[in-house]
């Protein structure tokens, strides 16, 4: 949990592959890929038509997911550690996210939705969900490669 080092490290089904080769050869099981080619197609399939598309997060913690499938990077409301910044600072940032015409404001469901919320008013654009812990999945956790294309379709959603 460096400040300057994004934890998200999930986010990222190449880091997501790495891992998990690592840990399947140290177990002695066969190394097998959790987020196959077929899955990356079908991924940035969905999210083609939205590459370019302007948004606000809660905290930049989508920045792996963001970086692997080539998306803009998002303003943020919230440090990489979902600390909030300044007064002067969302004032910045409400005047950059109205410059880039942003489509949404991304709420995690693990944060209160307070700061999202009012950004949200003040820039007259909806919220919609992203949910990067699968929180909504409870205890039925997806396969890794369904809950990326989740990511994908919850974030493709801001821009419909």
């Amino acid at each position: 949990h460096g400040h300057d080092i994004d934890p998200h490290i999930w986010l990222s089904p190449k880091i997501a592959n790495q891992l998990s080769e690592i840990l399947l050869n140290s177990l002695d099981f066969p190394a097998s890929e959790v987020f196959t080619e077929q899955a990356r197609i079908r991924t940035n399939t969905l999210l083609a038509p939205v590459k370019d598309g302007n948004y606000m997060v809660h905290h930049q913690g989508i920045g792996y997911f963001v970086e692997e499938f080539q998306l803009k990077l998002g303003l943020s409301i919230r440090d990489m550690l979902g600390k909030q910044k300044g007064t002067k600072s969302q004032f910045n940032l409400r005047s950059e996210a109205k410059k880039l015409a942003v489509s949404c404001v991304f709420i995690e469901p693990q944060h209160g939705h307070k700061d999202a919320m009012a950004a949200a008013k003040d820039l007259s654009v909806p919220t919609a969900p992203i949910d990067i812990l699968a929180v909504a999945s409870g205890d039925q956790l997806p396969s890794y490669e369904s809950y990326i294309y989740e990511l994908a379709t919850q974030f493709s959603a801001c821009f419909k």
